[in-house]
């Protein structure tokens, strides 16, 4: 039997076809490990070295591998036992029938493995006497045997499934290029399709199936996780200005897109794409620079968005916009006119306070003025009336002047 000691380039395969191994070894995989089912059977115990189509396989012993993939997945010490018991009782009975050739039994890669109990497996095969056991390297030196491959078809079901997961997968690697580091979102997707190109579904279709459906939902959602939020009529009042939109992103990193606007007609122009970083789980304001184009009147803008490498992102958004660029000139032309009445009202108001301000003051100097007057009069018209008072008194009568 033989245990992994190192780990060349290996293909483990329970279905294929012919062609396949060949295709294998182009993609660089030197050995293929096939289950017993995927070749025709022969008699006697060969090494489990083998040459399929001119390829080198090693083909893993179905009754061994059951046994030991059922001591793997023991759930009790009884279980294990039995499991243990059964493979040990069959290496020894081929023992006893003088086969002295190199086998491999392989375990099985789905969650029912129980790691305590591989290694207490592998601890008692290790003291079976008539079982020694062999590195990978020495099962697939041994002779090999010459073994012809069953057709393993799958059905279009499965076939349909796994193309539909590659297919998603590769769009998947193309969107994480909005991402400083794709690995975060590349690594778990080609960790989970491995795992549902895992053998050990080939015994469940209707929960590969679920679980396909499941991964392609969670891929597909996590593609339109970046969209372009819906608006209402956005007003342009100007030859030059800043369309507003919307990008939400409900990835669990920060992304890098680019947002593009497309008008339906020529009374809008777009001046060029902006480029924004989106944090993660939020959303954020762009503003795209248009300009008023031809005329007045209603235009249609269809927003997208692409990563820095021009993959697309989610659906394209429209949003409507009423172009009104005149009100520029006209809102300018009133706030004109309101600044020249403002500041005409307060000129005018200046002019009237100051030319009433000199009125009143002229007319308190006119009145100042009659006052003096009045006074100057009083005083010179005492001595006049005095001097006549007492001229009949320094005067000659007339009969002195004649005298």
């Amino acid at each position: 039997m033989a245990v992994h000691a190192r780990r060349p380039r290996l293909a483990r395969a329970r279905h294929r076809r012919p062609g396949d191994l060949a295709a294998l070894r182009g993609a660089g995989y030197t050995t293929t490990i096939l289950d017993a089912a995927n070749v025709e059977p022969i008699n006697g115990q060969p090494n489990a070295a083998a040459a399929v189509e001119g390829e080198s396989a090693i083909v893993a012993d179905a009754t061994l591998s059951a046994a030991l993939q059922a001591a793997a997945a023991a759930t009790s010490d009884a279980e294990w036992g039995e499991a243990s018991g059964r493979l040990s009782a069959e290496l020894a009975l081929r023992a006893a029938a003088g086969e002295t050739s190199t086998l491999v039994a392989t375990f099985a890669r789905d969650a029912g493995v129980q790691p305590a109990r591989v290694g207490a497996t592998l601890a008692e095969l290790e003291h079976w006497p008539w079982s020694p056991p062999a590195n990978l390297a020495g099962a697939i030196g041994a002779p090999p045997t010459d073994r012809t491959l069953v057709d393993g078809h799958q059905g279009d079901g499965r076939l349909g499934g796994i193309r539909r997961l590659f297919e998603s997968e590769t769009s998947l690697t193309s969107f994480a290029s909005v991402l400083d580091d794709p690995d975060v979102l590349t690594a778990p997707a080609r960790r989970s399709l491995l795992a549902l190109l895992d053998v050990a579904w080939i015994e469940d279709p209707a929960g590969w199936s679920t679980a396909v459906g499941e991964q392609l939902t969670e891929w597909n959602d996590a593609r339109n996780a970046i969209s372009v939020a819906p608006s209402s009529q956005v007003n342009v009042l100007s030859a030059g200005a800043n369309f507003p939109t919307t990008v939400e992103n409900k990835l669990p990193y920060p992304v890098n897109v680019v947002v593009h606007a497309s008008p339906s007609n020529g009374r809008l122009v777009i001046e060029e794409d902006v480029t924004v970083t989106v944090p993660a789980e939020s959303r954020t304001n762009v503003l795209v620079p248009v300009k008023a184009g031809v005329s007045n009147g209603n235009v249609v803008l269809t927003v997208t968005l692409s990563s820095p490498t021009g993959v697309p992102l989610g659906q394209p958004v429209q949003i409507p916009a009423n172009v009104q660029a005149d009100w520029e000139g006209v809102g300018a032309t009133i706030l004109a006119v309101v600044l020249v009445l403002f500041f005409g009202i307060g000129i005018w108001r200046n002019i009237r306070r100051r030319r009433r301000e000199r009125a009143e003051a002229a007319a308190q100097g006119a009145d100042g003025a009659s006052s003096d007057v009045s006074s100057d009069t009083d005083v010179s018209t005492a001595p006049v009336g005095s001097e006549a008072s007492e001229a009949p008194e320094t005067s000659e009568s007339p009969e002195g002047r004649n005298d």
